[in-house]
């Protein structure tokens, strides 16, 4: 049986809220890689942005002006 994509973004967030920044990049990249559907990219890449700041990564400008670009204005906001 493989994996379900949301099992890494389930694990991913779960890294994230216990700080565990690096574990939660690499298992939210993983997720990130894999198609899902537009609300779950949606929390991956929020998740990420969150990571890769604490961590001093720049990939989260990037994935910011990705976000600003969302259709919904909340996220949006999120992301400014």
């Amino acid at each position: 049986i493989m994996a379900s994509p949301n099992s890494s973004v389930v694990a991913g967030l779960t890294a994230l809220n216990q700080g565990d920044y690096d574990k939660a990049i690499a298992q939210l990249e993983a997720a990130y890689q894999t198609p899902s559907d537009p609300t779950t990219l949606v929390k991956v890449q929020m998740g990420l942005v969150i990571a890769y700041k604490n961590v001093g990564d720049e990939r989260a400008i990037a994935l910011c002006e990705t976000l600003i670009q969302h259709h919904d204005p909340q996220i949006q906001a999120w992301a400014l």
